[in-house]
């Protein structure tokens, strides 16, 4: 079974410009994000970030009200949306943390991969 994607967040190009897709690939649901291309505009790094029905089980560490502050948001916002049924909004808010704490908090073996490569894997 391939990869089925059901949205994306960022910007519009996100390869280009840094963004991720959501995706269901069997059971699991993923978020793939990048930052854009690197300064060689050759490569991206990519970050492999599951998405859970509530993405703060694995997340204990992580202070809501830090982030929910440096988003705009408040703590009962943030926390409704890392529980919603979307999995398109609960990746937003995994990528508000990533942004927040960095993204090799939430992956510590990122991917690096040529642009060829992420726009075969993202299908651009």
């Amino acid at each position: 079974m391939d990869k089925v994607k059901l949205g994306t967040i960022g910007d519009i190009n996100p390869i280009e410009y840094g963004g991720g897709i959501v995706y269901k690939e069997y059971d699991s649901l993923c978020l793939e994000f990048t930052h854009g291309i690197e300064e060689d505009e050759k490569t991206a790094t990519v970050y492999r970030i599951p998405i859970e029905e509530d993405i703060f089980d694995d997340l204990c560490w992580v202070d809501l009200e830090d982030v929910a502050s440096c988003c705009g948001y408040e703590v009962e916002e943030i926390e409704a949306f890392g529980r919603d049924k979307d999995p398109v909004v609960r990746a937003q808010v995994l990528a508000d943390i990533g942004g927040y704490y960095g993204f090799h908090e939430l992956d510590y073996y990122p991917l690096v991969l040529s642009v060829d490569d992420l726009e075969t894997r993202w299908e651009e």
